[in-house]
C-alpha cells in the first residue's frame, strides 16, 4: 500500500513539473498574442508619479493606473453631521468667538445638536423664537465672564437659525 502512495506522489510531482513548463511556454505565446490588450510600457519615471505600476523582468515599467482606479463611495451624511457642518460654517462668521464655537462643535457635538433639537421642541410647543431668546438672555444675566456670555449668545443664535432648517423644517419662515 505504501509503494502505491509513493508512485502516486511521484506521478503528481512529475505532472506538476510538466504543467509548470507548459504554463511557462503558453505564457510566452499568450504574452505575444495579448500584448495589444495589456497596458503599454511607459517611461520609468511612472513609479515617481504613480503607485500602480509593474516592472517586468526585462526592466519595462507598465502603467496599471486604469486597473487600480477606485470608485469613491457616495458620502453618507447624517442630519447631525450636516447640521454640525453648517454650525461650524456659521460659527466661523463670528470673529470674536468663532474658533471657540468650532472647537466646542468638535468636542461637544451632542450637546450642540441637543440644543438645536430643543429649539424645535420649543417651537412645536408654541414658543416663538423671540420668547426662546428672551429666556436665554435671562439665564446669562448671572454670568460675569464676557467671553462665556458671547459664546453662549452666539451658540444660541446659530442653533435658533439652523435648527428649523435641519430638525423642524415646517417652522422655517
Amino acid at each position: 500500500m505504501e509503494v502505491r502512495w509513493q508512485v502516486v506522489r511521484t506521478t503528481l510531482k512529475l505532472l506538476l513539473v510538466i504543467a509548470s513548463i507548459f504554463v511557462l511556454v503558453c505564457v510566452g505565446r499568450v504574452d505575444e498574442a495579448l500584448s495589444s490588450q495589456l497596458p503599454q510600457p511607459v517611461a520609468s519615471s511612472i513609479s515617481d508619479e504613480s503607485i500602480c505600476y509593474m516592472r517586468t523582468t526585462d526592466g519595462r515599467t507598465i502603467d496599471l493606473d486604469k486597473l487600480c482606479q477606485t470608485v469613491d463611495a457616495p458620502k453618507v451624511t447624517t442630519p447631525e453631521q450636516a447640521f454640525l457642518e453648517a454650525y461650524q460654517q456659521s460659527a466661523l462668521q463670528n470673529s470674536e468667538v468663532g474658533t471657540l464655537l468650532v472647537a466646542q462643535a468638535k468636542t461637544e457635538a451632542d450637546s450642540i445638536v441637543d440644543r438645536a433639537k430643543s429649539v424645535c421642541e420649543a417651537l412645536k410647543a408654541g414658543i416663538s423664537l423671540e420668547e426662546i431668546q428672551n429666556s436665554e438672555q435671562t439665564s446669562t444675566q448671572m454670568e460675569s465672564d464676557p467671553v462665556v456670555i458671547k459664546t453662549y449668545q452666539a451658540n444660541s443664535a446659530i442653533a435658533k437659525k439652523l435648527a428649523p432648517q435641519y430638525y423642524c423644517p415646517n417652522f422655517i419662515k
